[in-house]
């Protein structure tokens, strides 16, 4: 992957942050890098800061989606069921791809946990799609895992980087450094233990279908607490809010771009 550049590699992630989780890998692609949020939470806080100096370490480049919108804004779109806010996005990723000669996207895997992490797998799984579907073109889709040991055994196609002694200091000492994030990566170590730091693994989205959820998924369980506690006025649900939409990014991708209108955005 080290003759990738800027313009034909793309890494689509819901939070800033996600990025150490392929921190060798960024300096082997060089990809341009899309953020959906800016990581400030609860809080005002934006973590692109801290991003961006990963990034710039590493040889990557800011998207042209950057950590425009807040979690809080994200969440209300959600709950809005404000369907073609996420299509703008959708749209602006897809032109892009078309316009750039992209070969490859890697971003966040669906897992459960966020449902801004599973919106932004639903995202590339749809650019990747309309691309194929308008174009004939298949793009290299990759996800990786975020709460999961990236480590465990599975059925994927996994392109796995081992970092050697010099390389995963410094990821660990980077991450270690990203202090909006220093609770969970300590979390993490003493979750997983440090060497989980030191293996990096793609795997290869061979599904548009990624949220097969029978049970209740995290975010679900963690947004009624909230709720309870009064911090949210309302839960987003799976099959209310998150099914819904992967409907509409589906039908989206199987248009044929040359029949509608593109759409803009400000971003």
């Amino acid at each position: 992957m080290s003759n990738y550049s800027n313009n034909n590699v793309v890494q689509v992630i819901a939070h800033p942050g996600h990025e150490i989780l392929v921190y060798h890998w960024l300096s082997l692609a060089n990809p341009s890098v899309w953020i959906l949020t800016d990581g400030s939470g609860k809080s005002s806080q934006s973590r692109i800061p801290f991003t961006s100096k990963i990034l710039k370490t590493q040889g990557a480049e800011p998207g042209e989606l950057y950590g425009h919108f807040s979690d809080g804004i994200i969440y209300s779109k959600i709950l809005a069921h404000d369907h073609y806010f996420f299509l703008l996005i959708a749209e602006k990723l897809y032109q892009y791809c078309i316009n750039q000669k992209v070969t490859t996207i890697v971003g966040d895997a669906a897992e459960g946990y966020n449902p801004t992490h599973d919106i932004c797998r639903l995202l590339i799984n749809a650019v990747v799609k309309k691309i194929y579907c308008n174009h004939q073109l298949l793009i290299q889709n990759y996800d990786f895992v975020l709460t999961e040991n990236p480590n465990k055994k599975t059925d994927y196609h996994v392109l796995r980087f081992e970092l050697n002694e010099v390389i995963y200091a410094q990821k660990l000492e980077m991450a270690r450094n990203y202090l909006p994030l220093f609770g969970e990566i300590e979390s993490a170590i003493k979750h997983w233990g440090q060497e989980v730091f030191r293996v990096e693994c793609l795997r290869a989205v061979i599904s548009e279908d990624i949220l097969p959820y029978y049970q209740l998924p995290f975010y679900e369980q963690y947004g009624e607490q909230q709720v309870r506690l009064g911090y949210y006025h309302e839960v987003i649900r799976y099959q209310q809010h998150l099914v819904p939409l992967k409907q509409v990014l589906l039908n989206w991708s199987e248009e044929n771009s040359r029949d509608k209108t593109t759409a803009h955005t400000n971003y």
